[in-house]
């Protein structure tokens, strides 16, 4: 196996065992996700300083009464969202998911039986875009996700399209 795709997996890896710790704690600090995830602290801290940058995660300071270095403690950015368009059936739906996954709202399209599919789901698009902008700050949207109907083949992603919707 090329070393390159086994420092590629290390480092997915190493991202999101980081993450996930951020993600399952209201706040944590780097020195506490370095002793759940056994990666050294330089690790952590890299890593948690590309999310900050990203405005994937944000931090505040620790507030303790003593004197001293107050750690940085992190959380998931809870102003970051991704939208989900299902189009798998004819009941279209949109969810807005925060970062940790969790459903924030949801937006079922009312499928127009007099249009034809393709009416449809232009429609569909049209009032979930503006449901979403309405809602929420699009610049705040980390990413769209989109499930369709029918296998994917990786090999030719095409393939899904040519026999499984229903149009």
């Amino acid at each position: 196996m090329n070393n390159s795709v086994i420092l590629k997996s290390i480092k997915y890896e190493s991202i999101k065992s980081i993450f996930t710790s951020i993600a399952d704690s209201e706040k944590i600090s780097r020195a506490e996700i370095s002793a759940r995830t056994d990666l050294s602290l330089v690790t952590v801290g890299k890593i948690a300083d590309a999310l900050l940058e990203l405005g994937i995660v944000s931090q505040i300071k620790e507030v303790r009464p003593q004197a001293g270095r107050r750690a940085g403690l992190l959380s998931v950015n809870q102003d970051k969202f991704a939208v989900i368009l299902n189009i798998t059936t004819y009941e279209f739906r949109c969810a807005i998911l925060n970062l940790q996954l969790n459903l924030m709202e949801r937006y079922a399209f009312a499928y127009r039986s007099n249009c034809t599919y393709q009416e449809n789901l232009v429609a569909f698009l049209s009032e979930a875009s503006q449901y979403v902008n309405r809602k929420y700050d699009m610049n705040e949207c980390f990413g769209v996700g989109v499930a369709v109907p029918g296998p994917y083949h990786a090999e030719d992603p095409s393939a899904a399209a040519s026999g499984t919707f229903p149009c």
